[in-house]
Protein backbone atom coordinates (compact mmCIF):
# COMPACT_ATOMS: atom_id res chain seq x y z
CA UNK A 1 0.00 0.00 0.00
CA UNK A 2 0.63 3.37 -0.31
CA UNK A 3 -1.08 6.18 1.31
CA UNK A 4 1.93 8.81 0.35
CA UNK A 5 4.71 6.29 1.91
CA UNK A 6 5.39 3.32 1.67
CA UNK A 7 2.64 1.93 4.30
CA UNK A 8 3.12 -2.13 4.82
CA UNK A 9 0.08 -4.53 3.96
CA UNK A 10 -2.73 -3.61 5.91
CA UNK A 11 -6.01 -4.06 4.30
CA UNK A 12 -6.65 -1.01 6.11
CA UNK A 13 -3.97 0.94 5.04
CA UNK A 14 -5.14 2.21 1.66
CA UNK A 15 -3.34 3.38 -1.68
CA UNK A 16 -3.37 6.72 -3.26
CA UNK A 17 -5.39 6.95 -6.43
CA UNK A 18 -2.91 8.69 -8.43
CA UNK A 19 -0.84 6.09 -7.20
CA UNK A 20 -2.70 3.96 -9.12
CA UNK A 21 -3.11 5.40 -12.52
CA UNK A 22 0.35 6.45 -12.15
CA UNK A 23 1.45 2.41 -11.73
CA UNK A 24 -0.80 1.84 -14.51
CA UNK A 25 1.09 4.30 -16.62
CA UNK A 26 4.17 2.39 -15.43
CA UNK A 27 3.00 -0.90 -16.95
CA UNK A 28 2.43 0.72 -20.00
CA UNK A 29 5.47 2.20 -20.85
CA UNK A 30 7.46 -0.73 -19.32
CA UNK A 31 5.79 -3.35 -21.84
CA UNK A 32 6.39 -1.24 -24.39
CA UNK A 33 10.01 -0.75 -23.77
CA UNK A 34 10.65 -4.37 -22.62
CA UNK A 35 7.92 -5.93 -24.75
CA UNK A 36 7.59 -8.41 -21.70
CA UNK A 37 4.27 -9.40 -21.09
CA UNK A 38 4.19 -9.77 -17.65
CA UNK A 39 3.61 -5.87 -17.11
CA UNK A 40 0.58 -6.57 -19.33
CA UNK A 41 -0.58 -8.97 -16.74
CA UNK A 42 0.03 -5.87 -13.89
CA UNK A 43 -1.45 -3.51 -16.36
CA UNK A 44 -4.56 -5.32 -16.30
CA UNK A 45 -4.79 -6.22 -12.24
CA UNK A 46 -4.92 -2.37 -11.77
CA UNK A 47 -7.38 -1.34 -14.81
CA UNK A 48 -9.48 -4.27 -13.82
CA UNK A 49 -9.44 -3.57 -9.78
CA UNK A 50 -8.05 -0.61 -8.54
CA UNK A 51 -8.88 1.82 -10.73
CA UNK A 52 -12.61 1.34 -10.71
CA UNK A 53 -13.04 0.12 -7.32
CA UNK A 54 -11.73 4.03 -6.24
CA UNK A 55 -14.20 6.06 -8.70
CA UNK A 56 -18.01 6.35 -8.76
CA UNK A 57 -19.40 5.01 -12.65
CA UNK A 58 -20.00 8.47 -12.82
CA UNK A 59 -16.24 9.57 -11.87
CA UNK A 60 -17.98 13.14 -10.00
CA UNK A 61 -16.46 11.48 -7.64
CA UNK A 62 -13.58 9.44 -6.11
CA UNK A 63 -11.20 8.25 -3.23
CA UNK A 64 -8.00 9.57 -2.24
CA UNK A 65 -7.27 6.49 -0.15
CA UNK A 66 -8.39 3.47 -1.35
CA UNK A 67 -8.33 0.27 1.04
CA UNK A 68 -7.80 -3.12 -0.03
CA UNK A 69 -10.88 -4.21 2.91
CA UNK A 70 -13.63 -1.40 3.55
CA UNK A 71 -16.82 -1.85 4.96
CA UNK A 72 -17.53 1.19 5.19
CA UNK A 73 -16.42 5.22 4.02
CA UNK A 74 -16.52 7.38 6.80
CA UNK A 75 -14.55 10.26 8.58
CA UNK A 76 -11.85 8.87 10.68
CA UNK A 77 -11.57 10.72 14.15
CA UNK A 78 -8.48 12.61 14.30
CA UNK A 79 -6.79 10.87 17.41
CA UNK A 80 -7.77 7.59 15.29
CA UNK A 81 -6.42 8.24 11.85
CA UNK A 82 -4.16 5.26 10.42
CA UNK A 83 -3.00 6.70 7.40
CA UNK A 84 0.77 7.90 7.93
CA UNK A 85 0.23 11.71 6.96
CA UNK A 86 -2.96 11.93 5.34
CA UNK A 87 -6.42 13.06 7.05
CA UNK A 88 -9.41 10.78 8.76
CA UNK A 89 -11.22 12.03 4.81
CA UNK A 90 -8.97 10.55 3.02
CA UNK A 91 -11.15 7.58 1.95
CA UNK A 92 -14.33 9.63 1.87
CA UNK A 93 -15.62 9.91 -1.82
CA UNK A 94 -15.72 13.41 -3.05
CA UNK A 95 -14.33 15.60 -6.10
CA UNK A 96 -11.08 16.70 -4.01
CA UNK A 97 -11.07 14.84 -0.80
CA UNK A 98 -7.89 15.42 1.27
CA UNK A 99 -6.00 16.89 -1.59
CA UNK A 100 -6.68 18.18 -5.60
CA UNK A 101 -4.27 16.27 -6.96
CA UNK A 102 -5.99 12.89 -7.58
CA UNK A 103 -8.92 15.00 -8.77
CA UNK A 104 -6.67 16.42 -11.40
CA UNK A 105 -4.86 13.27 -11.84
CA UNK A 106 -7.11 10.65 -12.35
CA UNK A 107 -8.66 11.06 -15.12
CA UNK A 108 -5.36 9.74 -17.32
CA UNK A 109 -6.66 6.26 -16.15
CA UNK A 110 -8.78 5.27 -18.82
CA UNK A 111 -7.25 7.26 -21.74
CA UNK A 112 -3.76 6.04 -21.26
CA UNK A 113 -4.65 2.43 -21.41
CA UNK A 114 -6.88 2.55 -24.14
CA UNK A 115 -3.66 4.04 -25.76
CA UNK A 116 -1.71 1.34 -24.49
CA UNK A 117 -3.81 -1.89 -25.88
CA UNK A 118 -2.71 -1.82 -29.32
CA UNK A 119 1.25 -1.28 -29.84
CA UNK A 120 3.54 -1.64 -32.71
CA UNK A 121 6.60 -4.15 -32.57
CA UNK A 122 8.95 -4.51 -35.24
CA UNK A 123 7.46 -7.96 -36.55
CA UNK A 124 3.78 -6.15 -36.78
CA UNK A 125 1.08 -4.63 -34.83
CA UNK A 126 0.57 -6.28 -30.94
CA UNK A 127 -2.54 -6.79 -29.24
CA UNK A 128 -0.97 -5.45 -25.77
CA UNK A 129 -4.66 -5.36 -23.73
CA UNK A 130 -7.88 -7.90 -24.23
CA UNK A 131 -10.25 -4.84 -24.53
CA UNK A 132 -12.54 -4.02 -27.19
CA UNK A 133 -10.32 -1.74 -29.44
CA UNK A 134 -9.19 -0.90 -33.02
CA UNK A 135 -5.91 0.38 -34.48
CA UNK A 136 -4.84 1.23 -37.99
CA UNK A 137 -1.31 0.36 -38.96
CA UNK A 138 0.15 0.62 -42.43
CA UNK A 139 2.50 -2.18 -43.15
CA UNK A 140 4.08 -2.22 -46.64
CA UNK A 141 1.93 0.25 -48.28
CA UNK A 142 -1.00 -1.79 -47.19
CA UNK A 143 -3.99 -0.59 -44.58
CA UNK A 144 -4.17 -2.68 -42.00
CA UNK A 145 -6.87 -2.45 -39.09
CA UNK A 146 -6.30 -4.74 -36.14
CA UNK A 147 -10.27 -4.84 -33.94
CA UNK A 148 -10.41 -6.36 -30.76
CA UNK A 149 -13.99 -7.52 -29.87
CA UNK A 150 -14.54 -9.03 -26.33
CA UNK A 151 -16.03 -8.34 -23.22
CA UNK A 152 -12.92 -10.05 -21.00
CA UNK A 153 -12.13 -10.20 -18.08
CA UNK A 154 -16.13 -10.91 -17.51
CA UNK A 155 -16.51 -13.53 -20.93
CA UNK A 156 -12.95 -16.02 -21.70
CA UNK A 157 -13.14 -15.12 -25.26
CA UNK A 158 -12.23 -12.35 -27.59
CA UNK A 159 -12.50 -12.05 -31.19
CA UNK A 160 -9.72 -10.52 -33.30
CA UNK A 161 -10.60 -8.91 -36.80
CA UNK A 162 -7.30 -8.27 -39.09
CA UNK A 163 -8.16 -5.73 -42.28
CA UNK A 164 -5.71 -5.41 -44.97
CA UNK A 165 -6.55 -3.43 -48.08
CA UNK A 166 -4.08 -5.02 -50.04
CA UNK A 167 -2.11 -7.91 -49.58
CA UNK A 168 0.25 -7.77 -46.45
CA UNK A 169 3.45 -9.97 -44.57
CA UNK A 170 3.27 -9.58 -41.05
CA UNK A 171 3.40 -11.10 -37.92
CA UNK A 172 0.51 -10.32 -35.54
CA UNK A 173 1.27 -10.51 -31.91
CA UNK A 174 -1.43 -11.06 -29.23
CA UNK A 175 -0.57 -10.75 -25.68
CA UNK A 176 -1.70 -14.19 -23.49
CA UNK A 177 -2.86 -13.03 -20.03
CA UNK A 178 -0.28 -15.06 -17.81
CA UNK A 179 -3.30 -15.33 -15.88
CA UNK A 180 -4.84 -18.35 -17.65
CA UNK A 181 -4.84 -21.69 -17.16
CA UNK A 182 -4.50 -22.66 -21.30
CA UNK A 183 -5.44 -20.48 -23.96
CA UNK A 184 -6.04 -21.42 -27.73
CA UNK A 185 -5.72 -18.91 -30.52
CA UNK A 186 -7.59 -20.05 -34.29
CA UNK A 187 -7.43 -23.47 -32.26
CA UNK A 188 -3.51 -23.78 -31.72
CA UNK A 189 -2.63 -24.13 -28.08
CA UNK A 190 -0.60 -20.88 -26.84
CA UNK A 191 1.40 -20.24 -23.81
CA UNK A 192 0.08 -17.79 -21.25
CA UNK A 193 2.38 -15.21 -20.15
CA UNK A 194 4.12 -14.78 -23.65
CA UNK A 195 2.64 -13.39 -26.75
CA UNK A 196 1.13 -15.83 -29.25
CA UNK A 197 2.86 -14.93 -33.02
CA UNK A 198 0.64 -15.45 -36.46
CA UNK A 199 3.04 -14.61 -39.29
CA UNK A 200 1.12 -14.89 -42.73
CA UNK A 201 0.43 -12.93 -46.02
CA UNK A 202 -2.86 -10.90 -45.11
CA UNK A 203 -5.38 -9.66 -46.97
CA UNK A 204 -8.90 -9.03 -46.66
CA UNK A 205 -10.30 -9.49 -43.30
CA UNK A 206 -9.76 -12.26 -41.13
CA UNK A 207 -11.16 -13.78 -38.24
CA UNK A 208 -9.42 -15.15 -35.33
CA UNK A 209 -10.86 -16.49 -32.08
CA UNK A 210 -9.04 -16.52 -28.84
CA UNK A 211 -10.01 -18.75 -26.36
CA UNK A 212 -9.11 -18.73 -22.58
CA UNK A 213 -9.63 -20.96 -19.89
CA UNK A 214 -9.56 -19.33 -15.77
CA UNK A 215 -8.91 -21.19 -12.67
CA UNK A 216 -10.86 -19.62 -9.26
CA UNK A 217 -8.06 -19.52 -6.75
CA UNK A 218 -7.86 -18.95 -3.05
CA UNK A 219 -4.98 -16.79 -2.53
CA UNK A 220 -3.29 -16.01 1.13
CA UNK A 221 -2.92 -12.42 1.85
CA UNK A 222 -1.42 -10.63 5.38
CA UNK A 223 -3.43 -11.13 8.47
CA UNK A 224 -4.63 -14.24 8.21
CA UNK A 225 -6.39 -13.56 4.89
CA UNK A 226 -7.88 -14.77 2.12
CA UNK A 227 -8.58 -13.69 -1.77
CA UNK A 228 -10.67 -14.55 -4.42
CA UNK A 229 -9.40 -13.92 -7.89
CA UNK A 230 -9.98 -15.62 -11.38
CA UNK A 231 -8.05 -14.85 -14.10
CA UNK A 232 -7.05 -10.96 -13.17
CA UNK A 233 -10.06 -10.22 -11.12
CA UNK A 234 -10.26 -10.04 -7.50
CA UNK A 235 -13.35 -10.35 -5.97
CA UNK A 236 -15.05 -8.85 -3.16
CA UNK A 237 -18.24 -9.06 -1.12
CA UNK A 238 -21.66 -7.33 -2.68
CA UNK A 239 -22.63 -4.82 0.21
CA UNK A 240 -25.80 -3.09 0.58
CA UNK A 241 -24.63 1.03 0.74
CA UNK A 242 -26.14 3.90 1.38
CA UNK A 243 -24.80 7.53 -0.01
CA UNK A 244 -24.99 10.31 2.69
CA UNK A 245 -23.80 13.78 1.32
CA UNK A 246 -21.30 15.60 3.07
CA UNK A 247 -21.73 19.48 1.94
CA UNK A 248 -19.90 22.26 3.24
CA UNK A 249 -17.91 25.53 2.94
CA UNK A 250 -14.12 25.27 3.74
CA UNK A 251 -11.28 27.92 2.86
CA UNK A 252 -13.97 29.74 0.86
CA UNK A 253 -14.81 26.72 -1.73
CA UNK A 254 -18.17 25.67 -1.13
CA UNK A 255 -18.90 21.81 -1.65
CA UNK A 256 -22.53 21.55 -3.06
CA UNK A 257 -24.06 18.72 -4.93
CA UNK A 258 -22.58 16.67 -7.17
CA UNK A 259 -19.52 18.68 -6.53
CA UNK A 260 -19.94 17.16 -2.62
CA UNK A 261 -18.29 14.74 -0.74
CA UNK A 262 -20.02 10.90 0.30
CA UNK A 263 -19.49 9.12 3.14
CA UNK A 264 -20.90 5.35 2.27
CA UNK A 265 -22.66 3.47 5.28
CA UNK A 266 -23.08 -0.25 4.71
CA UNK A 267 -26.89 -1.43 4.82
CA UNK A 268 -25.80 -5.02 4.62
Amino acid sequence: TGDECLAGNSPIQGSECCGVVEAMYSYEQLLSLTGDPFWGDRLEQAAFNALPATLSPDMWTHQYDQLTNQPACVRIPDKDVHFTSNGGESHLFGLEPNYGCCTANFGQGWPKFALSAMMRAEEGPAVTALVPAAAEFSVDGAAVRVEVRTEYPFRDTAEIIVTADAPAEFTLLVRIPGFAASARLCGRPEEPGAFARLRRRWEGESRLLLELAFETELVKRPGGLTAVRRGPLVYSAAIAEKWERREYTRDGVERKFPYCDYEILPQS
